[in-house]
């Protein structure tokens, strides 16, 4: 089973992140994925790529992912030239996770109509998928086209970097079993909605997926009852910006809920609980790759690296 974070985000200085991430790789970490998003707060940054590529020239092994890139915002040719680009700066560790963002404030910034986020983010794996793949493609879509263009450098990935899909709704969760690698569920869903979109997933899957990854909250304390402290503390904020901007499983968030949510969404406790948690986890959803986000805005550098710390010499050898 491999394991994951999600580092520091947000904010003017990208330094720290840089130094965390070396030394996730150092502690023996698989994996780094950068959110975007394109809203004016310190919660998270934009442009995963450009982030991605800064790590990739400070690390050698562990693989870089977007979690998530919000395709429609993108022309797809500039998008498959661009994670081209980073494949080979990278050499070949990037997997490109793509969604179709929810956020109106978003979509108004961009200029896209939320009624063609499904049909961008579709039409945008085809192109993806051709140009990585063909020398010259031509192609004619309702929102895209391209006649007889090709990319260079082609990915170092043969035969193509996988496309995993960070989505939730049913006919979403259809066309990531068609179109997309990998199905990778975000940190906001409850165990039930969990279990309930997977079997979704694979009802529609031709074959396994490449992949069965998850991305979880972590919060380790002393005792069960100070770390569910802490993830107030850490979370609740989070939570609260969720449900302004209207998203779907936060939509009767208040902060007298918190522990209801958190018991359905976070991974909390002491090391040898969260083990017992992660185990769960894995065997319910048949997880491989288990990515940790455990860094928040009100936390400082030297607190995110004993908790990072503590998770690679506490939690991670029980899966050895």
């Amino acid at each position: 089973m491999k394991f994951g974070l999600r580092p520091m985000e947000g904010g003017s200085d990208f330094t720290p992140t840089l130094e965390q991430i070396e030394a996730a790789e150092e502690l023996g970490f698989d994996s780094v994925w950068f959110a975007e998003h394109y809203t004016p707060d310190e919660q998270w940054w934009p442009t995963s790529l450009l982030n991605l590529a800064a790590v990739a020239s400070r690390t050698t092994e562990i693989e870089l992912g977007s979690n998530i890139i919000v395709a429609p915002f993108y022309n797809p040719v500039w998008l498959a030239n661009a994670v081209a680009m980073l494949d080979v700066i990278s050499e070949g560790r990037f997997t490109c996770g793509l969604g179709v963002g929810y956020d109106p404030t978003e979509f108004d910034a961009f200029g896209v109509s939320l009624d063609d986020r499904v049909g961008r983010t579709i039409e945008t794996t085809i192109l993806l998928k051709k140009l990585w793949t063909q020398d010259r493609i031509s192609f004619d879509g309702k929102h895209f086209s391209v006649d007889d263009y090709g990319i260079a450098p082609q990915p170092q990935q043969d035969p193509r970097p996988e496309i995993w899909y960070g989505v939730w709704g049913d006919y979403l969760l259809e066309q990531a079993a068609k179109r997309a690698d990998a199905w990778i569920p975000g940190a906001v869903a409850s165990r039930e909605v969990l279990e309930e979109k997977q079997a979704l997933y694979d009802d529609h899957l031709e074959g396994s997926p490449e992949s069965r990854p998850l991305l979880r909250d972590i919060v380790i304390g002393e005792t069960r009852t100070k770390a569910m402290e802490h993830a107030k503390d850490h979370l609740d904020e989070k939570y609260q910006i969720y449900a302004g901007r209207g998203h779907q499983f936060f939509e009767d968030y208040e902060a007298d809920k918190f522990e209801e949510f958190a018991r359905e969404r976070i991974i909390v406790g002491t090391p040898e609980e969260c083990i017992e948690e992660i185990k769960t986890y894995r065997d319910t959803l048949d997880l491989d790759h288990m990515i940790f986000r455990f860094t928040y805005p009100d936390m400082d550098t030297e607190e995110t690296m004993e908790t990072m710390e503590t998770i690679a010499t506490e939690v991670l050898p029980a899966f050895d």
